[in-house]
């Protein structure tokens, strides 16, 4: 048997893989790319939708994802030596709704009350019936959901950040489109998702954009105009979500935009030269706030079901190809995180591969490694975010401060 494995990490805008050498528990390349399952629904919901709406749907759909893959693996393969390119075991993880998709199972249950999932457990199949062309003799196992949209990323970020084994209340946010939320400590974990929508992703903010080579991810006012960060110290194309965040704690706390989230003016321009101009409308602050609402009352209600308070919190994980490049006094300036929250804030670099690596080491030490796994699932509890609680605090989530 190989000591390489492939780890994926499959999300609803961003896929990220990784060659990994379980001998050495080392990583020997990696990248990221968009998957293209976007082009059919911005989120797990529409893209449920559409596979329910006729018979070959779901088959799209896995297409779109196996699409995404398949060209990501092309070229992280193309940076190892052929010979280190014999593969029999790929670890996959990924959000129950995709879980469900990629495997052909029925995800009608999860857009439905009470919103449950039809399964729950790991599971292999072979690369090939699922549309992976680059280890065509590979098995790939998905690992296990917890419960209705938190899925095996979910799971994977709790083995990497500990939460397990802390004595300490811990908090785990995947800030993503699809974010979950990990509250707990080796007492008891409760997991929840809820829907931020794209807006973390700067996609459907009017000068929106992926925060690559000329997109604004960092805001400073000073006398009434913008500095701007930008990466690579181009000329601004548009604004990437940090960017956004940034934009959005500045403007309020120079009094340009009030705690609801109002405006003074129509608009507020980062950067105006020529034709090229990109600005701050009062649309692109409502989205932010629906986003920051989401998470924010979900950990509210977690905190609620745990009987304990902000103040319980003793340190708070950010994960997530967006969670890690925040600004942490623009998150904690807007009222993204209950507080007080400065210096509990902490990052973990791809958390979720970070979960399959070690996943892919239980794997190599031991042949029954899922005993480990199935130890730490029983011990998470799926809260829905439904009812008058989560309502009544997604309402008072949307002010800024």
């Amino acid at each position: 048997m190989t000591d390489l494995v492939i780890l994926l990490d499959i999300g609803t805008t961003t896929i990220s893989a990784e060659i990994f050498d379980t001998a050495r528990g080392l990583s020997l390349a990696g990248g990221a790319a968009l998957n293209l399952q976007h082009e059919i629904g911005e989120d797990v919901i529409s893209r449920i939708g559409f596979a329910l709406k006729g018979a070959d749907n779901i088959k799209i759909l896995q297409k779109k994802a196996a699409e995404s893959v398949n060209s990501l693996l092309r070229g992280i393969l193309s940076k190892i030596p052929a010979g280190n390119r014999d593969f029999n075991k790929v670890f996959c993880a990924c959000n129950s709704g995709i879980y469900h998709i990629l495997l052909g199972i029925d995800p009608s249950p999860l857009i439905t009350p009470p919103y449950r999932i039809r399964e729950k457990a790991e599971m292999t199949v072979s690369s090939e019936s699922i549309g992976f062309k680059f280890a065509k003799k590979a098995r790939v196992t998905f690992l296990p959901n917890i419960g209705g949209f938190v899925g095996s990323d979910a799971f994977c970020a709790a083995r990497a950040s500990g939460i397990y084994d802390s004595y300490d209340l811990i908090a785990v946010i995947d800030m993503g489109t699809n974010g979950e939320i990990l509250l707990g400590n080796s007492d008891k974990i409760l997991a929840s998702s809820t829907a931020a929508g794209p807006a973390f992703e700067a996609r459907h903010i009017k000068n929106g954009m992926p925060a690559i080579k000329g997109a604004i991810v960092g805001v400073k006012i000073v006398n009434g105009k913008a500095l701007l960060n930008v990466v690579g110290n181009t000329k601004p194309k548009g604004i990437a979500g940090s960017g956004l965040i940034e934009a959005c704690y500045r403007l309020y706390r120079g009094g340009f935009i009030d705690k609801s989230g109002k405006m003074r003016e129509k608009e507020f321009v980062l950067y105006g030269k020529g034709k090229n101009r990109i600005s701050i409308t009062q649309a692109d602050i409502r989205k932010l706030q629906f986003a920051k609402a989401a998470i924010l009352s979900g950990i509210k209600v977690l905190l609620s079901r745990y009987n304990a308070i902000s103040r319980d919190i003793k340190e708070i994980f950010l994960t997530g190809s967006f969670g890690t490049g925040l600004d942490i006094e623009s998150i904690v300036g807007i009222g993204l995180l209950p507080g007080p929250a400065t210096g509990k804030i902490n990052y973990i670099q791809n958390a979720v591969l970070g979960g399959l690596r070690l996943r892919a080491m239980d794997e190599k030490a031991n042949a029954n490694a899922n005993t480990k796994t199935l130890a730490l699932l029983g011990r998470i509890r799926h809260v829905p975010l439904l009812g008058r609680r989560f309502e009544k605090e997604y309402i008072r989530s949307l002010s800024f401060g």
